[in-house]
């Protein structure tokens, strides 16, 4: 629930930090919006958009993720 939580209420900083100009957005936008149909997503922009979510969303997000689940085993070590 918490995680759910958490991608909902980030949901629209991420959006946000898209480089889309028909949307509200940043001053900084690393984030490349993604290419619409599957034809269009396989092309080099395609690749570029996999690269900035892989930067920008899921190395932050498994860092976090990590450092829950390390927390969360730890204090259970020391309770123990």
């Amino acid at each position: 629930m918490d995680l759910f939580l958490l991608a909902t209420a980030s949901h629209g900083l991420l959006d946000s930090m898209t480089d889309d100009n028909h949307r509200y957005f940043l001053s900084w936008t690393p984030i490349r919006v993604s290419p619409i149909g599957i034809g269009r997503f396989f092309t080099s922009r395609g690749y570029a958009v996999l690269q900035s979510e892989l930067l920008w969303i899921w190395v932050p997000s498994g860092v976090l993720i990590g450092s829950a689940l390390f927390l969360r085993r730890r204090k259970s070590a020391i309770s123990k």
